[in-house]
């Protein structure tokens, strides 16, 4: 199972990459799970970490306290205010967090969510 999510991150990571192996600045990805600092999120961000490293981009994960919506809506704006290239987001409440997507995609990021419809 480990395995299987590591090497998820590493293709996730992969697609996004090639996808604008263009870009001048080094290609941001931001990873922004439910919850943070849960052994399950934890092993995710080592494969964050280690795709990160292998296709030379920056990629890192992120991710509230708790598993309340409010704060990861406010993650995600944040990240969309910096204008990073790419979001994978593991939503607590995808509805909740469908006008930031809109708005995301709407500046060109590339939004990834899993583990939610």
């Amino acid at each position: 199972m480990k395995r299987t999510v590591l090497v998820g991150v590493v293709f996730l990571l992969s697609v996004l990459l090639f996808s604008v192996a263009w870009a001048q600045k080094p290609y941001e990805i931001a990873v922004v799970v439910k919850i943070a600092g849960i052994p399950w999120f934890n092993r995710m961000a080592e494969g964050v970490e280690q795709a990160a490293k292998e296709l030379g981009v920056n990629a890192y994960l992120v991710g509230p306290a708790t598993a309340d919506p409010a704060p990861q809506v406010q993650m995600v704006e944040d990240l969309v205010t910096r204008g990073v290239n790419a979001v994978c987001v593991v939503p607590n409440d995808a509805k909740a967090l469908a006008p930031v997507f809109q708005k995301a995609r709407e500046k060109g990021i590339v939004v990834i969510t899993h583990e939610s419809p």
